[in-house]
């Protein structure tokens, strides 16, 4: 039977109906309508009757929407069909880590799906509001890095300058790597910067895994501003758009044994 996973962010929800390690069908909703446990979420929350549903795992950076959804669940009279993804209910993964309570569970859902779509060791890539790194070896979940996301190239500079113009993150692409005029310097600051950013990350938490004797990690990369990355930027990378839901799912068959 089919899953109905949602990973609630800071500004928006992505959700779908998973069965088997497929999405059958996406959506997104802002996050505030989960806040409010509004009619709009209630609609998102219907789809578990509509298809058939086997129950309903969610993950949420948003404790005010975490909380929305559960009051959501007990008054459609589906609160048995629940299940949220923290620390606590996924320690299967398994924590070096001090202190697990700390960890997104968007984060903790990334590596899941890293753990069964390629084992260890992994390193998985978000790269939407913030730019995050988790690190996944024999050892269960490791830690990461929190880094800034592109919006703060493309947004910061015209937020706080005169001048200058506000850049659409995804018309970044330039001819070569001197700009032309103000907007072609802006474009390549964002883009090669943010590109380099993530590369010059990667390469130090794979010197830290090899000098950990844990070997040559797997690469996975997943949000929507992975679209700034070109074709080969590292060496057998692999992008998931939909790895959360695939964490979320995996999880909750778990937990249901």
């Amino acid at each position: 039977m089919p899953i109905l996973c949602i990973d609630i962010g800071n500004s928006s929800a992505h959700s779908g109906i998973l069965e088997k390690g497929q999405v059958l069908s996406r959506r997104d909703t802002p996050t505030r309508h989960f806040v409010a446990a509004d009619s709009v979420a209630r609609s998102v929350l219907e789809q578990m009757r509509e298809c058939d549903c086997e129950g309903l795992a969610f993950a949420s950076v948003v404790p005010d929407a975490a909380k929305g959804v559960t009051r959501l669940l007990e008054q459609m009279g589906l609160s048995p069909l629940g299940y949220q993804l923290r620390h606590d209910t996924a320690s299967f993964i398994g924590f070096d880590y001090p202190s697990p309570a700390e960890v997104g569970q968007d984060r903790i859902a990334n590596v899941i799906a890293a753990k069964q779509m390629l084992g260890s060791p992994a390193v998985v890539i978000d790269m939407g509001t913030a730019t995050t790194f988790d690190v996944l070896t024999s050892k269960g979940y490791a830690g990461g890095i929190i880094a800034p996301g592109l919006a703060l190239m493309t947004d910061y500079l015209h937020e706080k300058t005169a001048l200058l113009p506000k850049l659409e993150r995804m018309e970044l692409l330039t001819p070569g790597a001197i700009g032309k005029s103000t907007v072609e310097a802006m474009k390549i600051g964002a883009h090669i910067g943010f590109r380099g950013m993530i590369k010059e990350m990667l390469k130090c938490v794979m010197a830290d895994l090899e000098a950990a004797g844990e070997g040559r990690a797997h690469v996975l990369t997943t949000g929507g501003n992975a679209i700034v990355l070109p074709e080969g930027w590292w060496p057998n990378a692999k992008h998931v758009p939909d790895l959360a839901l695939f964490g979320l799912e995996i999880a909750f068959r778990h937990a249901r044994g």
